[in-house]
């Protein structure tokens, strides 16, 4: 296919737009399709400043109240100030409300890939849209109430802003400033986001640094101004935040760095663990195979390629690889040095744009060969076949998370917080007292079933004035099972002896095996 072809030029010009539309609409029809983990329910605790949902009440919490609940924690703030700001002025506390915020962060990587795409075909464009947002990887991240995408979004425009800066010939001197200033105040906002932003960033400013350029040290006089905003707008925040970098805390035990490893870039390459299936254990080795064949013609056979788009497939590919290797090696020192939390599934979503890029740029660089006289063919064939595998992979991947939207929440159907709130409200009365083992899941079931009645957790028992007359129900959850002896004796050394456990049941009448019912009332 020609690149100056009409029908390139009105590809170039709409499929990638109609891709961005498709995948939009593909979140937005299943923003709903499944409740929220505990981790969400965190999230949304600290958005609405330290306090469970009230059924009714407008949200007030202010931004000091959300600056004092995420304190003690290793979060970044920025996201859950907006958030909270957005809670507030839309006076709406929704959890498709919150998901919409990410939808449209969604929506700015979209764009941005389209503008860093700009120069090229209509072909590797569509192919780098269509890879990027038909992911259930990527799916996951939009729909759950995290700051993941937000830092995607930055992976993406930074990019443009780096390359940008690196082929900068520097002679306007307010203009230099501002690109460079705009640059930190970018990697400044973000940081405020999510912390592992740090480790890419530090990519960029060794690709920055090391390349080789005319008016060397006039470019990095500019850099070092750019750092020393940087350094100058999060120093103060990291000497008042009481938590550091800690990723957390997770067993060691069963948990080796390869498996790990495995496991976070099939979710990448495929969207799925690995053994999901066969469609999904061979998708990663086809773009593998899609990215040694580009890496080769670039290599090998360069001189088939206009000098150029050479140079620049090699400056974009190095940024990219570099942007990978930062936060892995981050990865893997902290597995060693500290335990195995920092190569858990979800924190690959930090390498997703850069390896899509790269394999994108591996597309486009046989779709450059495919108008050379010799090989031709062999770049077509390649060429047609791997967009066959994304049209198929695309349709995969929508319909495996419509079907299974549990891809990372430790959840299931019937473990749902949707599930089991709808099951608990018809068994409450009027007067009952809900208790929940700790805030994290009062928050969570608040957020998911908002209640009129009073919901306490185990570390308030002893200091609020429990009721005299009416029950106090305990939640059971299979996950703190084994703490229900010691809620048992607190509460009859509160009064409460009389004990009624039952089981939840939804709608169709099935136990529901995750949850139990304990109604305590006074003699």
């Amino acid at each position: 296919m020609s690149l100056k072809s009409p029908l390139s030029l009105r590809l170039s010009r709409f499929l990638p737009g109609l891709l961005c539309l498709a995948a939009l609409a593909a979140v937005l029809l299943m923003i709903d399709l499944k409740g929220i983990s505990t981790d969400e329910g965190f999230r949304l605790w600290i958005t609405n400043g330290g306090q469970p949902r009230a059924l009714g009440a407008t949200p007030d919490a202010t931004w000091t109240d959300v600056l004092a609940a995420v304190n003690p924690y290793a979060y970044q703030p920025g996201y859950y100030l907006l958030q909270n700001t957005l809670m507030r002025a839309a006076a709406r506390q929704d959890l498709n409300f919150f998901r919409l915020t990410n939808i449209a962060f969604f929506a700015l990587c979209l764009w941005g890939l389209l503008r860093l795409s700009r120069p090229w075909a209509a072909w590797p464009r569509a192919f780098l849209v269509g890879l990027f947002a038909f992911n259930a990887y990527l799916i996951m991240h939009v729909l759950q109430i995290r700051e993941y995408i937000v830092a995607t979004a930055f992976y993406i425009w930074s990019t443009q802003i780096v390359l940008a800066l690196d082929r900068r010939q520097l002679g306007d001197e307010w203009k230099d400033i501002g690109w460079f200033v705009g640059y930190g105040l970018l990697l400044s906002a973000t940081f405020y986001v999510q912390t592992w932003i740090v480790f890419p960033a530090i990519g960029q400013g060794a690709f920055l640094v090391l390349r080789r350029r005319p008016q060397f040290w006039r470019f990095h006089a500019h850099l070092a101004v750019c750092y020393l905003l940087v350094f100058s707008s999060t120093w103060p925040y990291l000497q008042s935040h009481s938590q550091k970098v800690n990723v957390g805390l997770w067993e060691r035990e069963h948990v080796t760095l390869v498996g790990q490893l495995l496991q976070g870039f099939n979710l990448v390459l495929s969207g799925h663990l690995p053994r999901h299936d066969t469609f999904t254990m061979a998708l990663p080795w086809a773009w593998l195979g899609l990215l040694a064949a580009g890496a080769w013609w670039t290599i090998r056979r360069r001189s088939e390629l206009p000098a150029a788009f050479v140079a620049e497939t090699s400056r974009q590919a190095w940024l990219m690889l570099v942007c990978i290797a930062m936060p892995l090696a981050f990865q893997v020192a902290y597995f060693f040095k500290v335990e195995p939390l920092s190569v858990w599934p979800r924190y690959f979503i930090v390498h997703y744009f850069f390896l899509t890029w790269l394999i994108a740029l591996a597309f486009r660089t046989l779709h450059e060969a495919s108008g050379a006289p010799t090989r031709r063919r062999t770049a077509l064939t390649v060429l047609t076949t791997a967009t066959a595998l994304l049209a198929v992979s695309a349709a995969y991947q929508v319909n495996s998370f419509r079907r299974d939207p549990y891809l990372d929440t430790s959840l299931s159907t019937v473990s749902d917080w949707r599930v089991g709130t709808a099951a608990l409200a018809p068994t409450l009365r009027p007067d009952d007292v809900l208790l929940t083992h700790d805030f994290i899941t009062r928050a969570t079931l608040t957020f998911t079933h908002p209640t009129a009645h009073r919901v306490l957790i185990l570390d308030e028992l002893e200091k609020v004035a429990l009721p005299e007359r009416g029950r106090l129900v305990y939640l059971e959850q299979a996950l703190y099972r084994q703490n229900t002896s010691d809620v048992v004796v607190r509460l009859r050394a509160l009064g409460f002896r009389r004990i009624e456990a039952s089981a939840l049941v939804d709608a169709n009448g099935t136990p529901l095996s995750e949850w139990k019912l304990f109604a305590f009332t006074r003699d």
